[in-house]
């Protein structure tokens, strides 16, 4: 693949409120939220984030060996990652109150969300990001608020400016966030300071989300797109069937018991060890020299 065929890819695409880009030399996709200032969400954001997501997929499946390695997200200009759902694009006929029990028993179907926030079509929309195979990093800057936390929530890394602000602010509007923040945010800040952080509906600053294990990494704003892109290519250097096959046991569902999950750990090792990049990188440990990752194995791709 060369960048003629990656230009001629996102000409096809035509993403209207995403940018979509792809560096075949780094491995690293990109994904921009193009809705400044604030890259709120409407009703067909999420569904080309989606898309977008899905494109990268097609790379790989187009490609013998895995050829995206690791994604960035982030919001188009320095005033927000994202605010979340644009709360004047609800449409008031498809609220709670008018959906029947089939409409929520088949929504897992509805890929074209009509509300980012009290949407069941939430979870899902994040789900395709924290399964997606390869690594995603949320690159924050200004505001990253309500569903736009969220979506930086189910990314695998959060590195953030020194200016911006983070918030669960749902409580604000008598809500709290329902698109998987309740069991995610946990996870990284713990339970008692998750529930102070979404009860309160507060902002905290980039080096407080730090502190408490919201985000990953902190830097000034004329530092972070070359901290971040820096982050990816380590990313995309390391051998890309290991490094989702560690995402994904990683992630592995929280009510999969330890035995079991030591299991699923011990057959994905054994997976690996037939592999053209074990074989690389054993050689390369020997010779003493810097293994070439093929990146070869169809059924670790997306």
């Amino acid at each position: 693949m060369d960048r003629d065929d990656v230009t001629w890819y996102k000409e096809e695409l035509d993403f209207q409120m995403i940018d979509w880009d792809f560096d075949p030399d780094t491995h690293i996709g990109r994904i921009t939220i193009d809705r400044p200032p604030y890259n709120t969400y409407t009703q067909g954001t999420t569904a080309e984030l989606i898309a977008g997501l899905k494109a990268f997929n097609f790379l790989d499946h187009e490609q013998p060996e895995i050829v995206v390695r690791a994604v960035i997200i982030e919001g188009k200009g320095e005033k927000a990652f994202s605010t979340g759902a644009n709360l004047d694009d609800v449409d008031e006929n498809e609220s709670d109150g008018n959906r029947t029990k089939h409409d929520y028993e088949n929504v897992v179907l509805d890929y074209s969300p009509r509300s980012f926030g009290g949407d069941m079509t939430g979870p899902i929309f994040l789900d395709h990001f924290e399964r997606f195979p390869a690594p995603i990093i949320a690159k924050i800057q200004g505001y990253c608020l309500a569903g736009g936390l969220e979506l930086a929530l189910a990314c695998d890394f959060r590195i953030a400016s020194t200016d911006s602000k983070l918030g669960l602010t749902e409580s604000n509007i008598g809500l709290f966030p329902s698109a998987g923040a309740t069991q995610r945010l946990p996870q990284l800040v713990g339970t008692s300071k998750a529930k102070e952080l979404l009860m309160l509906g507060s902002h905290i600053t980039a080096d407080e989300a730090e502190d408490c294990g919201l985000v990953d990494y902190v830097y000034d704003p004329e530092n972070l797109e070359e901290q971040v892109s820096e982050f990816a290519r380590a990313l995309a250097d390391r051998p890309p069937l290991a490094v989702r096959s560690i995402k994904s046991m990683v992630d592995l569902e929280p009510d999969v018991s330890k035995s079991v999950g030591i299991r699923i750990a011990n057959r994905e090792w054994a997976r690996l060890h037939g592999t053209p990049d074990y074989e690389e990188g054993l050689a390369a440990f020997v010779e003493d020299r810097e293994p070439e990752w093929e990146g070869v194995g169809h059924s670790w791709k997306g």
